[in-house]
């Protein structure tokens, strides 16, 4: 079973590491604007997304203490939803959360 015009399995190795390294190397690496520090914004290694199971009491009392600057809280949830939606418009009147919509539990 030879084949004339076959490629060896070497060969093939070396001509796809050949071919993937110079096109890694030309095509250009896109950054988000949005995950780099720059112009006060916070970069995306020191951004923290909250997200709370539970809007009793403990839950409300660590909301307050979230740093709104370098923390954003993205999502509440309880299983008793007037309980949750409750929470999301105290905190919200106290300017504490914002941008926060209550998450419904199935």
């Amino acid at each position: 079973m030879s084949h004339q015009n076959s490629v060896s399995r070497r060969r093939f190795l070396k001509q796809s590491a050949a071919v993937f390294s110079v096109a890694g190397i030309a095509s250009p690496i896109v950054i988000p604007r949005s995950v780099l520090a720059q112009n006060g914004n916070v970069g995306a290694n020191d951004r923290i997304i909250v997200g709370f199971v539970g809007t009793g009491n403990r839950a409300k009392q660590l909301m307050s203490h979230i740093p709104q600057n370098r923390a954003k809280i993205v999502a509440v949830s309880d299983l008793w939803r007037g309980k949750m939606e409750q929470a999301v418009k105290e905190k919200k009147d106290q300017g504490e959360i914002n941008n926060v919509d209550p998450v419904e539990t199935v």
